[in-house]
């Protein structure tokens, strides 16, 4: 399980297309406001929703009402509570700190990238430069062999 720390409103990227954020933490209460915004056939739902063994489906836009102020999911969750995004990723509340962050655990496979936004950031950027440098060939060196001196 990947632990990361993060502040209110600071995020966290799942793959290239998932965003998680911190929307609020309350200590005390022991309780995570979270904002998700995924692509609408991207499923997400509290981990007691989530069951396999159940033939009915329900939909998460039923389980939670997106919020149009701010555009994206909100969702609710206490100290040890999860939230699964699609069928193999586990997002858990894990403990909260005195400066009002909260402490995250994912669970992905290991094909499914998870990084705090500022790392995804850098990592778009240098895969920008690298798109955006010139493709040259490398450059071929001809040298004259040289003959010996005194034969001919």
């Amino acid at each position: 399980m990947l632990i990361l720390t993060r502040n209110i409103g600071e995020r966290i990227v799942i793959g290239d297309d998932i965003v998680l954020t911190v929307l609020d933490a309350e200590e005390v209460a022991g309780c995570a406001k979270l904002g998700t915004r995924a692509p609408c056939a991207v499923a997400i739902r509290p981990q007691e929703a989530h069951r396999r063994d159940s033939d009915r489906q329900v939909s998460p836009r039923q389980l939670h009402v997106r919020d149009p102020a701010v555009g994206w999911l909100v969702l609710e969750r206490s100290l040890g509570e999860r939230v699964r995004i699609g069928h193999d990723i586990r997002l858990t509340v894990v403990g909260f700190d005195r400066a009002g962050a909260v402490r995250l655990g994912t669970e992905a496979p290991p094909d499914v990238a998870v990084h705090r936004e500022e790392i995804y950031a850098k990592i778009q950027q240098q895969k920008a430069a690298v798109a955006q440098a010139p493709a040259t060939a490398p450059q071929v060196v001809y040298r004259r062999r040289r003959t010996p001196t005194g034969t001919s």
